[in-house]
């Protein structure tokens, strides 16, 4: 998955693997900086090479993102209850499982986190 940040149109990929690099990176920037030691940080958007950003931009990133991925995965979490709480091939057939815009949308309109 691609989520698009910041007010421009570079896409970062949010997968798992991804943001737990993030968080890496997020992580040894801040330890470097505790102690006072520079420290190279990079990262890069979907398709292009790393380069050097600051730690409050990637720490914003992070959030951003964070943002985006949480709702998915409580509705992703939602849905797999639906299906284990079905009795049927039939009931868990009928069960919506598509990502559609519309079918966020509404998820994040009727769901708080």
């Amino acid at each position: 998955m691609v989520v698009r940040v910041f007010p421009s149109l570079i896409h970062y990929n949010v997968t798992a693997e991804k943001q737990q690099q993030l968080t890496s990176k997020v992580l040894m920037a801040t330890m470097y900086a505790q102690i006072g030691m520079p420290y190279n940080l990079t990262w890069n958007d979907t398709g292009d090479i790393c380069e050097s950003w600051e730690l409050s931009q990637l720490q914003q990133l992070s959030m951003e993102i964070d943002a985006y991925v949480t709702p998915l995965v409580s509705l992703q979490q939602t849905m797999e209850v639906t299906i284990n709480e079905c009795a049927t091939q039939e009931e868990v057939l009928a069960v919506n499982v598509k990502y559609t815009d519309e079918q966020v949308k509404k998820w994040l309109e009727t769901h708080t986190l």
